[in-house]
């Protein structure tokens, strides 16, 4: 009876402390007061939603994103809204990663997702932006290959909403930000993610 009592008086403090937990602007912020709720107070991650396409003649990259609202991050004890997203990559019609049943998984740790991130970023952080208006917000996101998968292997990609003639576009930019660590001496089979460092012009999906 007494564990069951300390249980109860627990759960009621978990759930006084998110309710208490003070809110913050996402955007710009250090993400340094323990507990506190980063929101995206302007809805800057919505317009990166939903199923994007690249497309050329022998290459398909289909990238499908969604919004983790007040999401944990056990790490830094904080309350974050998380992009999150995940990919099918096929060349010649092979499929060569298709991560997208991840999304299916409600994972309470954000990196188990192949991309994830919550940096909203403007036209002169890096990289920089020239042709981008003064005001205009981008994203910069963690992005992983869920095959090659090495110890150091890392990247990003920036993400930017560009809407032409109608169509509604995000340009992506993926750039590898580690290298490879060799274990035990040994030469790694590969330097980099299947998909190929560069940059993207994505086609919003209906």
């Amino acid at each position: 009876m007494k564990q069951i009592a300390t249980l109860l008086l627990f759960l009621l403090f978990s759930g006084f402390c998110v309710a208490q937990a003070p809110e913050l602007p996402l955007y710009g912020a250090s993400i340094n007061v323990q507990g506190a709720y980063y929101k995206d107070l302007n809805n800057d991650l919505d317009q990166f939603i939903g199923s994007w396409v690249f497309s050329d003649s022998n290459t398909t990259l289909t990238i499908t994103i969604v919004k983790k609202t007040q999401f944990f991050n056990l790490d830094r004890n904080v309350y974050i809204d998380y992009l999150v997203g995940e990919y099918h990559y096929e060349v010649n019609n092979q499929t060569i990663v298709n991560s997208l049943s991840n999304l299916n998984q409600n994972f309470s740790n954000i990196y188990d997702y192949n991309i994830y991130g919550y940096s909203i970023i403007n036209k002169r952080k890096a990289p920089v932006c020239p042709e981008c208006n003064l005001n205009e917000r981008r994203v910069k996101l963690r992005f992983k290959d869920p095959i090659r998968n090495a110890p150091g292997l890392s990247g990003i990609i920036t993400l930017r909403r560009v809407d032409e003639n109608g169509v509604q576009k995000t340009h992506m930019r993926l750039q590898q930000t580690g290298s490879i660590i060799p274990i035990d001496d040994t030469p790694p089979t590969y330097m980099s993610f299947h998909v190929p460092w560069g940059q993207y012009v994505l086609i919003k999906q209906p």
